[in-house]
């Protein structure tokens, strides 16, 4: 689509937006049988911010969340500049070292045993240990 230039593309994902609204829009639920342990949404966010908010394994969390964040956004920042300037690569191998960002640390989780929680949780893509 980049081939007929920056207005079509950007009209193609103006159009798709539009066309999820609409359907959004025209759903129409079916009327749910009145159900006992049926909860409120209201109800449930106030549990669940309960939670978050005396869990201190939940406070960990999200401080390494931020921690991790705060750092790793320079790195999103300077690589364009790397990826041009040093290392004279064009937009397409920015993309390979987008991608790339990526997909060293999912392998490596996938791949190495001794990454893996030792806390007997398992990850996403981590075999049980035996």
């Amino acid at each position: 689509m980049a081939a007929f230039g920056a207005a079509v593309t950007y009209g193609l994902d103006v159009a798709s937006y539009v066309v999820v609204i609409g359907a959004l829009i025209w759903w129409r639920l079916g009327t749910a049988a009145d159900d006992a342990l049926r909860e409120h949404f209201g109800g449930v966010l106030r549990a669940g911010l309960r939670f978050a908010g005396s869990s201190p394994d939940m406070h960990r969390l999200l401080w390494r969340t931020v921690l991790f964040f705060l750092f790793a956004s320079a790195v999103w920042a300077l690589l364009p500049l790397v990826a041009r300037q040093e290392l004279g690569g064009s937009p397409g191998f920015y993309g390979l070292m987008l991608g790339g960002v990526d997909a060293g640390p999912s392998s490596a989780r996938c791949c190495c045993r001794g990454c893996a929680p030792r806390s007997g949780r398992i990850g996403w893509c981590s075999a049980p240990r035996s």
